[in-house]
Order: C-alpha cells, then sequence, then structure tokens
C-alpha cells in the first residue's frame, strides 16, 4: 500500500486533499462516509489540539461533490461533555451548515465484538459505512505520538476508555483494538501539529503545513510518526513496518524533529502534573481547572499526582493527590486528596489551601 504526503496550509486544504485523493488512488468504496475527527477538548483549533474543522469541512464538500452521504462522529476525553465540546468547537454549527448529521457516538448504537479481553461494543456506523479516520498530528505525554491509531480510542464508551488506561496495558491495548476495526482511510490534520508535552494544552503549536493519508492506518502512523522525527522503537503502540512506498512531497523534505514530551508529565505554571496511569479524565480536568485559576494564588511549586500507579517523586512536601485511583495512596502517605472520577475543575483553585493545611 502507499502513504501519501502534500503541503498544505488552510487557504487550499481542499485542492490538495483532492490533490492527496489522487497521489493515493482514493475513491470510497461504500456510499455513505463517517468522518471520524480527533475532538478531545474545546480548544481551539489554533491549539493544534483538535482536527481543524476547515479540512473537515473540505472533506464533505469533496465527498458531497462526489454524490456520496457524509455522517460526523466523536466522542471526547471521559472529562468532558461530548455535546458540549461539539458546540464550544463549532462542529454542531459546521453539521448544520453542510446539512449532515453529527453522530455523539457516546450514544450511538453499538454492536458487540470479540477482542484480546473478551467483548467490546464499536459503533455499528463504522462498520455500516466507509470510515475515515481524520486525525491530529501531536505529541502525546503517555504514548509519545496520538496519530490515526490512537484516534481510534474516541469510537469507544467512556467505561472502555477508562479500562484503557486502568485495566490494560494502554499501547497494547491500542494495537489490539486495530485488529477489531480499522479506518477504510485515515488522514492526519498535520497542518497545525502539536508537539511538546501534549495531547492537549500544554502543548505547543507549530505550522508544520502538511497533510498524510492512506489505506493502511499502521503505515501512515508509521509515515507521519518518522515525520515528527520519532524512530522505530519509540512509539510502542505504532507496530514496525518497512518498506513502505510514499507518493507526493519526498518525506525527507519535510521531516522534523518535534520537541518530545516529558514521559507522564506535564509542567502547568507551578505544578508539575504527573500521570501514573490515570486515565486522560484527570489531566484535561487539570488542565481546565487551571485554566480558569486565579494564577496568583499559585506561588509555589507543587506535584500533582493521578492514576492508580502513583508515587512520590521527590518528597512529601508540597504533594497534592488528583482523582479517585489516588485515594489510597493519599491515605497511606498522609497527603492532600482531591476526589472525582475525574475531580471537578474548581477543585484545582483549592490547592493552595490544601497545602496551608497540610503545613499547619
Amino acid at each position: 500500500m502507499t502513504v501519501g504526503i502534500v503541503r498544505s496550509n488552510l487557504e487550499d486544504v481542499k485542492s490538495n486533499i483532492k490533490l492527496l485523493f489522487e497521489k493515493i488512488n482514493y475513491r470510497p468504496s461504500k456510499n455513505k462516509v463517517f468522518l471520524k475527527p480527533n475532538i478531545v477538548a474545546p480548544q481551539p483549533p489554533e491549539t493544534g489540539v483538535i482536527t481543524h474543522p476547515v479540512v473537515i469541512s473540505a472533506l464533505i464538500e469533496i465527498f458531497q461533490e462526489w454524490g456520496y452521504e457524509v455522517v460526523l462522529g466523536e466522542s471526547s476525553s471521559v472529562a468532558q461533555n461530548t455535546q458540549r465540546v461539539l458546540e464550544l468547537t463549532g462542529y454542531l454549527d459546521l453539521a448544520q451548515h453542510y446539512n449532515i448529521d453529527f453522530v455523539n457516538l457516546e450514544k450511538a448504537k453499538r454492536i458487540e465484538c470479540e477482542w484480546k479481553y473478551g467483548k467490546i461494543k464499536l459503533p455499528e456506523i463504522v462498520f455500516t459505512h466507509e470510515y475515515i479516520n481524520v486525525a491530529k498530528m501531536k505529541t502525546h505525554i503517555v504514548t509519545k505520538v496520538t496519530l490515526g491509531l490512537k484516534n481510534q480510542k474516541g469510537l469507544l464508551l467512556p467505561s472502555d476508555k477508562r479500562k484503557f488506561h486502568l485495566e490494560h496495558e494502554l499501547e497494547e491495548a491500542i494495537i489490539e483494538l486495530s485488529n477489531v476495526i480499522s479506518p477504510d482511510l485515515t488522514v492526519i490534520d498535520g497542518i497545525i501539529a502539536l508537539e511538546g508535552d501534549g495531547p492537549g494544552r500544554a502543548g505547543t503549536p507549530i505550522d508544520m503545513g502538511l497533510l498524510v493519508a492512506g489505506t493502511n492506518v499502521v503505515e501512515v502512523d508509521n509515515i507521519a510518526s518518522y515525520l515528527m522525527g520519532f524512530n522505530h522503537g519509540e512509539v510502542n503502540h505504532i507496530p514496525k513496518v518497512d518498506g513502505i512506498s510514499t507518493v507526493g512531497i519526498d518525506r525527507e523534505q519535510v521531516k522534523r524533529e518535534f520537541v518530545r514530551p516529558k514521559d507522564n508529565q506535564v509542567v502547568l505554571g507551578k505544578f508539575r502534573f504527573f500521570n501514573m496511569r490515570a486515565c486522560s479524565g484527570c489531566i484535561e480536568r487539570f488542565a481546565a481547572g487551571f485554566g480558569i485559576s486565579d494564577k496568583s494564588k499559585f506561588t509555589q511549586m507543587v506535584d500533582v499526582l493521578s492514576g492508580q500507579d502513583a508515587e512520590i517523586q521527590c518528597h512529601k512536601h508540597n504533594v497534592v493527590c488528583f482523582g479517585d485511583c489516588t485515594k489510597e495512596f493519599a491515605l497511606k502517605n498522609s497527603l492532600p486528596y482531591i476526589g472525582g472520577c475525574p475531580p471537578e475543575i474548581t477543585k484545582v483553585s483549592t490547592i493552595p489551601e490544601l497545602i496551608k493545611e497540610k503545613e499547619v
């Protein structure tokens, strides 16, 4: 199979997607098309956190011009209200503009499938429609990158998303999911990419100016991660494939060394947030809470521990446990604790008070 790479900016994305499809000789084989973007959180597209609506608009227009029925669908992170995220990011308005349905995948009809860990329920629409995975080119503090394979996690029910982090080995589960369902086409939106401590607002948006696509998601992820400067073996959830043919721009001309994410760690102002097998809900809630808090009250460095594998990083001074997974650890070590699965965003602003109470 072949992976296509083309340069693009937001102004000419439609013509460049058409060029990309020509390069890889792609046309949907089914009458109906299902587009699954990455809309993990209510972030503006210029942050590089979500699939840019301009890319989705271009895809809708192309497929409608070709005579296909188009449906959009997504389920945001477990910390988010998907319907609210779709409203805030403008995706519901976009669907209305093109007179198409947007399916909240948390409420979608599902089919029970067998997989390595027993049974898993997947949206029926990925089997009945031409399933097109429109992922974002981003780094990730847990999985190093998030591209096509990782974007499939958005197909899951919230309970299964948590299991990927808390009951399974995350990267192995991502691979196993691809053995059950794999996209008919994967498009990577790398126009505005994200480097550093992604996949959320702690990362840094960069002008990458690329679109990558192919019909084999593993091959697409191999090429996209290579373009980000990651070598084979660095990203455990992307099986290595050698000898992948590419068309369009020479991969060596556009390869870039992305700033690597810190391992399971995000720095936000005076906070070091440690993700120790927490689901994405805790990091998203913490980042959202930090965003709305009065930063002047955060005057000293604090380590925030989250996840069922929580452990002390340096010392017990200025350490707070965040999320239900850390409750037992917090009690055992007499540490301040913020409960919830995930906690409410307003609780982040209470951390200085918790630290003071601990010191008394």
